[in-house]
C-alpha cells in the first residue's frame, strides 16, 4: 500500500489537492479512520482499518491508537479486533441538543407520530443523502432497524425527493446528477423522476412505494425557510395495505402538511 499520502506535510497535501492552507490532513485521516467502521461489521483489524480509510498501515496504527487513548476507539485484548465506543454518541446528542430546529421540531414531530400511529421521522440533507435527525418507529414500525443518523440515497423516499423539489434548481440539479452518478442502478429512470418531483412541487406533498417483501409508502412534506426553500422534512412510512385506506390516506396527508406548516418559517 502506498503511503504517499500519510508521509506528506498537510501543506504540501493541500496544496497538490487544491485545499485552504487552513485544511487539516491530520484531522481529515482520523474521520476517514472512524468512517472505515460504516460498514455494519462490529469490529475491525488493523489491516482491515488501514485498507477500509486508505491510510498506510504504520500511520493507521498511530492514528488508532490515539483514538483508543481518547476513548472513541476500544481494542478487544484477546482477538486484538478494534470498535467503537459509546463515547462517540456525544458527538450527535450534542448535535440533537444544540440545532435549533432539532430542539423545535422534537415537539412536534412526536404529536404526529402520537397522532397518526405510522413511524415519523425529520429528515435533512447532506449531500446526496437523507440523514433522519429524529425518528419514532410505530408499534407496526415497517423499518426498525433505522436509526438517529442513518443515511440512505436521498431520492429513493418521499423525504428526500420533497427536500429537493423545494431546492434551489441549481442545488436540486446537481444533487440529481451526483446522485445518479452514485446510485444509478437503484435510482428510478431520469423521466419517472421529474414527473414526481413536478408533482411534489405542485401539490406540496411526495409519495413513493416501496415494491418488495415489506411493501410500503413513504408520505413527505418539506420544512420550508423564509425564501421557500426547504430546509428539512417530515415523513412518515407507511405500509402499503394501510396506505390504501382512502380516509387514513386523505388525514395522513393533513397531518404531514400541518405539521410542516408550524415548523417553516413564517418570515
Amino acid at each position: 500500500m502506498s503511503t504517499t499520502e500519510d508521509t506528506t506535510p498537510d501543506s504540501a497535501e493541500n496544496h497538490k489537492a487544491g485545499r485552504s492552507s487552513l485544511f487539516v490532513g491530520s484531522i481529515e485521516k482520523m474521520f476517514r479512520i472512524l468512517e472505515s467502521f460504516d460498514t455494519g461489521v462490529p469490529s475491525l483489524s488493523l489491516t482491515q482499518i488501514a485498507a477500509g480509510s486508505r491510510i498506510n498501515l504504520s500511520a493507521t496504527q498511530r492514528f488508532v491508537h490515539t483514538l483508543q487513548v481518547l476513548g472513541y476507539l476500544r481494542k478487544d485484548p484477546q482477538t486484538r479486533r478494534y470498535s467503537l465506543s459509546p463515547k462517540l454518541l456525544n458527538l450527535g446528542t450534542s448535535y440533537l441538543r444544540t440545532e435549533e430546529l432539532a430542539r423545535r421540531a422534537t415537539p412536534y414531530v412526536r404529536q404526529a407520530a402520537d397522532s397518526c400511529g405510522e413511524t415519523t421521522s425529520l429528515l435533512e440533507l447532506d449531500g446526496t443523502d437523507l440523514i433522519y435527525i429524529i425518528r419514532y418507529g410505530a408499534l407496526r414500525a415497517v423499518s426498525t432497524h433505522i436509526l438517529l443518523g442513518t443515511r440512505r440515497p436521498a431520492l429513493l423516499s418521499a423525504g428526500g425527493r420533497i427536500i429537493v423539489a423545494f431546492s434551489p434548481q441549481e442545488d436540486a440539479q446537481l444533487l440529481i446528477d451526483q446522485s445518479y452518478e452514485k446510485f444509478g442502478a437503484e435510482l428510478p429512470e431520469r423521466s419517472e423522476l421529474d414527473e414526481s418531483l413536478a408533482a411534489a412541487r405542485r401539490d406540496g406533498f411526495s409519495t413513493v412505494t416501496t415494491k418488495g417483501a415489506a411493501a410500503n409508502v413513504t408520505l413527505a412534506a418539506p420544512v420550508l425557510d423564509a425564501q421557500h426553500f426547504a430546509v428539512a422534512s417530515v415523513e412518515f412510512t407507511v405500509s402499503l395495505d394501510r396506505w390504501l385506506d382512502n380516509g387514513l390516506r386523505d388525514s395522513l396527508m393533513r397531518l404531514v402538511l400541518e405539521t410542516t406548516q408550524a415548523l417553516s418559517s413564517k418570515t
